[in-house]
């Protein structure tokens, strides 16, 4: 590994987080949130584009290149992009968590890694029952694909354990709000997969 490299690692995964937050925004621009979504809270870009930084270095000096390299970029815009339209709207499109989720697999049954689709559904089961018991007001279902695309990144082990984390973390944060009402889960979720990749996920 080389500085420009690392440099540059660093420089394009701050685009993307930069990128999707942009997408994000406008993609929920004329939208209002939905009935019983959490209140719209502010975008911490700063943090988004300097945790995603983070991560480019991360990657860079564990060797990655290439096809892994920009895997990271488009999973930090489509994170940043969903943490964007969850804490302003509540939601979480379909096609920000999916579209890296199927990259991945794609790149997975290319090189015979049949790991990545274990780990998705693994990780996908407990979070879509959480979802069904609680009719999408417990957890939404874009949580969910969050969830998988999460499993697929980190593996079963990590990010089981990161999820449980995160999830207590935003259990103590629900309880400290003076108001009752949902919360925005998908920045803890991002956060999870994000600390995963920076620690030296299997990704």
């Amino acid at each position: 590994m080389t500085a420009p490299a690392l440099l540059a690692g660093m420089a394009l995964c701050a685009a993307a987080s930069f990128g999707g937050s942009l997408v994000g925004a406008r993609a929920v621009r004329d939208m209002q949130a939905y009935r019983n979504a959490p209140p719209s809270g502010p975008v911490p870009l700063p943090l988004l584009i300097a945790g995603a930084a983070t991560v480019g270095a991360a990657q860079e000096m564990r060797g990655a290149f290439g096809v892994e390299i920009g895997l990271t970029a488009l999973l930090l815009f489509a994170l940043s992009a969903s943490w964007t339209t969850d804490v302003t709207r509540g939601l979480v499109f379909d096609a920000f968590a999916l579209a890296p989720l199927v990259a991945l697999l794609l790149v997975a049954a290319a090189r015979g890694n049949w790991s990545l689709p274990i780990s998705a559904l693994a990780l996908t089961v407990p979070f879509a029952l959480t979802a069904l018991l609680t009719r999408g007001t417990g957890m939404g279902w874009g949580d969910v694909e969050l969830a998988a695309l999460g499993g697929a990144v980190l593996g079963i082990e990590t990010a089981a354990l990161l999820f449980a984390l995160v999830s207590l973390a935003a259990f103590g944060a629900a309880m400290l709000r003076r108001t009752r009402g949902a919360i925005a889960f998908a920045p803890y979720l991002i956060t999870a997969i994000a600390a995963g990749l920076a620690l030296g996920g299997p990704f």
